[in-house]
């Protein structure tokens, strides 16, 4: 499941005209970093960190605009939810079907 949400949110940050730079090691407990450059040649670029999870466990509905999601460790959410000064973090999570030939 991780190298599916990998391999889609970097596609679809190539599509927003973004990099999607991957942590190889733990960053703050984040995974990525998504970088819009700006299109002033002298302007300043966008970024923000990313943690990415995937569950099996949850099923959207449709006509929902949220849902909830638990994660496997307090100190996860808790480093999420830091008030950040500089670069800011999102939580991206993908609920996949649970057979893996369902997922392309």
């Amino acid at each position: 499941m991780e190298q599916f949400q990998e391999g889609y949110v970097q596609c679809v940050a190539a599509t927003a005209g973004c990099l999607f730079i991957k942590q190889e090691r733990d960053m703050f407990g984040m995974d990525a970093m998504i970088v819009r450059p700006s299109v002033d040649p002298f302007g300043e670029e966008t970024s923000c960190y990313v943690q990415l999870k995937s569950t099996t466990q949850i099923a959207p509905r449709a006509g929902i605009a949220s849902f909830s999601y638990r994660f496997g460790h307090r100190s996860y959410m808790e480093r999420l939810a830091l008030p950040r000064k500089g670069i800011k973090s999102r939580l991206v999570v993908m609920a996949l079907p649970r057979g893996q030939a369902e997922w392309t």
